[in-house]
């Protein structure tokens, strides 16, 4: 009997332990021993480049082993191997490591040219003088010669940019407007509405036509309502959030690429944990008057799962 998901949790590599990697089910899902699976590693990995630090940057964001590539690596050119994998990533930043190891691949000629296609959903905002830039400050931009697909979306703290704009097409113009600013960027509008709109009319079309046989998610949950990884201070020390994603929306997520993955691989999809941190709430437990709940994270991943799972509880 074929399960209908596999879980597998790791964590802290270091001490001589082995990084954390999706290796060991990736070879159970392209057997077919069952038909998807969820990873929950920490660190996360997306952000880690080839040489780990990718140049230019400020930071890894928390990152050591880029796990998902690990597992792409692992399915392209393993014992197993396939002939075509494909990642999607929809963690709130842009996966900014991932796309540097595929482009090096494509530019090493390491893997045939259509081997590989990396398609990334996430906020994007190079900065101005109310805000800073929204880390990595990356991903504003289409690679299709390495079959790269960026696809930006506005923060919630850039609303009042879409005017009239907005109705499910790239439509707030950020960037361009200084000397030494990012190039200008046409994104999507902002809020849950707009991004399952760019997953649906950006994502899903290009990820059924590369057509995988096997599909790699890099599952980020720091989009959800509250979570203070899309969370920003303005210039006055004022708090924002920049998404409001819910459990539905990663419930529908999970559902569409699922059903794509049925058509292209049959359903052959590993999921590996990317950001996802918490929510503050006020308490009288601590100097600082907050701590961090992570009972909306555990919501949003269990929508997740549930939908690998086929097993909806709504």
């Amino acid at each position: 009997m074929v399960q209908s998901a596999a879980l597998l949790m790791q964590k802290n590599a270091a001490n001589g332990h082995p990084p954390p990697s999706p290796m060991p089910l990736t070879p159970m899902v392209m057997r077919g021993n069952c038909r998807n699976a969820l990873c929950v590693v920490r660190p996360p990995g997306h952000h880690a480049g080839v040489q780990g630090l990718i140049p230019g940057s400020t930071s890894c964001g928390f990152c050591v082993f880029n796990s998902v590539m690990v597992g792409a690596a692992h399915a392209l050119q393993g014992p197993l191997r396939v002939p075509r994998v494909a990642i999607v990533d929809f963690d709130v930043h842009h996966g900014d490591g991932s796309e540097e190891i595929v482009r090096a691949l494509h530019r090493a000629h390491s893997l045939p040219p259509n081997a590989l296609f990396f398609c990334s959903i996430h906020l994007y905002d190079p900065g101005d003088a109310s805000f800073g830039a929204f880390y990595p400050g990356s991903g504003a931009a289409d690679d299709l010669s390495a079959n790269v697909l960026n696809v930006p979306v506005a923060p919630l703290w850039r609303k009042s940019a879409i005017g009239k704009g907005g109705g499910g097409r790239p439509s707030v113009i950020l960037g361009g407007s200084a000397p030494g600013a990012s190039p200008k960027c046409a994104c999507w509008g902002c809020g849950r509405a707009e991004w399952r709109s760019a997953f649906s009319q950006r994502v899903l079309p290009a990820l059924r036509a590369f057509g995988p046989d096997l599909l790699l998610l890099s599952s980020g949950f720091d989009g959800g309502l509250g979570d203070i990884g899309n969370s920003k201070l303005d210039d006055k020390e004022k708090y924002h959030q920049g998404l409001d994603l819910s459990a539905a929306d990663f419930e529908w997520a999970t559902e569409q690429l699922v059903s794509v993955a049925a058509i292209c691989c049959p359903g052959k999809v590993v999921s590996v944990l990317e950001g996802g941190y918490g929510n503050y709430e006020a308490t009288r437990d601590t100097e600082s008057g907050y701590t961090v709940s992570r009972a909306g994270l555990a919501e949003n991943v269990g929508a997740h799962l549930s939908a690998l799972a086929g097993v909806n509880p709504r």
